[in-house]
């Protein structure tokens, strides 16, 4: 099952599946016109709608951290839409709070701007992904990967460990198909000038 997270930021929605399952973050409500099944979380703080689940301004965690929470069990695909990009430190917990739901959960992240990838966040396991140009890797806690396919730096073998929030996985280049296989969930960046 595939599922959006619509944000507040504004985004080019035009190739977003609007018969998915949507899960609108606070302001994304904004952006609602054409999507007819989807719900609501937030404070209200970047709107004036009101939402399903109406949050309190005053609260410990995020919109975000209380609309994942609203994701189903048997979702695979997230396409996470006007959440990249905006103040750096919502960009950082918005990876915190969805690095913290991948362990929990086999889920896959597509975080677009503009309906280009700039963030894939994979759960454990195996998992392959198409690069044209650079990318790089990054995880929150030490762990060993294999990296294999169609990059010029592949990790492999007794190279295998990657730190957690090291350069180590920084600037790879793809040619195609990647092959990604990881003990925790990681984040594959495309920076914004290689897309």
């Amino acid at each position: 099952m595939n599922i959006n997270l619509i944000g507040p930021l504004k985004s080019d929605l035009s190739e977003v599946n609007s018969h998915d399952f949507t899960i609108f973050v606070d302001g994304g409500l904004n952006f609602k016109d054409g999507f007819n099944n989807y719900i609501s979380v937030g404070d209200s703080d970047s709107t004036s709608l009101k939402h399903d689940i109406q949050l309190d301004p005053v609260k410990d965690e995020s919109d975000y951290f209380h609309a994942l929470k609203q994701i189903p069990p048997k979702t695979k695909n997230i396409f996470a839409h006007g959440l990249y990009g905006g103040r750096l430190d919502h960009q950082l917990f918005i990876l915190g709070e969805t690095e913290t739901i991948l362990i929990k959960n086999n889920f896959n992240f597509f975080f677009f701007h503009d309906n280009n990838l700039r963030i894939l966040a994979f759960s454990k396991g195996k998992h392959e992904f198409s690069a044209h140009g650079n990318f790089s890797l990054f995880s929150f806690t030490d762990q060993k990967i294999l990296l294999t396919g169609d990059c010029k730096y592949k990790i492999t073998g007794f190279d295998s460990k990657i730190p957690k929030l090291s350069s180590r996985g920084l600037s790879n280049i793809g040619h195609g198909k990647v092959e990604l296989s990881c003990e925790s969930p990681i984040f594959v960046l495309f920076p914004q000038e290689e897309i």
